[in-house]
């Protein structure tokens, strides 16, 4: 999917995680800290809500990240 968006969008794809090294997750907690790393969340669903985030998901007109609360 990266790769279709990256032929045929303008958008930067960014594809990866931090890992399971503490140092991995603080270097990047300070990267948010300092606003240098941005988590840009479109919208919040319940987790008994998680068919329409795949739907909203399928429109094609999500502007960062779709997030499924689990409570």
């Amino acid at each position: 999917m990266a790769l279709w968006v990256w032929l045929t969008h303008s958008k930067r794809v960014v594809l990866g995680d931090a890992g399971d090294a503490v140092a991995d997750l603080a270097f990047m907690a300070g990267l948010m800290a300092r606003g240098e790393l941005v988590a840009v969340i479109d919208r919040r669903y319940a987790l008994q809500h998680i068919q329409d985030a795949h739907r909203y998901v399928q429109t094609g007109h999500k502007q960062g990240h779709v997030v499924i609360e689990v409570t």
